[in-house]
């Protein structure tokens, strides 16, 4: 996959894990989120099987994050110092 796809894809989870957030799945429609991402239906279904994937993918992208960031902080940090961190970086997250 080239740069263009990966970006493409990339602006298609964007668009869509905000759409979601914003006015939850079953409101987000397809063409909210071919909108959003300014992308044909085709492209669309190019990279993603239905909003149902494209849903999970969010999910998969979100927990992914999660896991970089709880890995990020380091073993060295007292651990309630990490769980201040942990926490922290959650409201920040939950509040975007």
């Amino acid at each position: 996959m080239g740069r263009g796809a990966t970006d493409t894809k990339s602006r298609i989870l964007e668009a869509a894990a905000n759409l979601f957030s914003i006015h939850g799945y079953a409101a987000t429609t397809m063409e909210d989120i071919l909108t959003a991402s300014g992308i044909t239906k085709g492209a669309f279904y190019y990279y993603f099987k239905s909003k149902e994937a494209l849903c999970l993918a969010v999910l998969e992208e979100a927990a992914g994050q999660y896991q970089r960031f709880i890995e990020s902080i380091t073993e060295n940090v007292e651990p309630k110092n990490r769980l201040r961190t942990f926490f922290k970086e959650l409201a920040v997250r939950n509040a975007s």
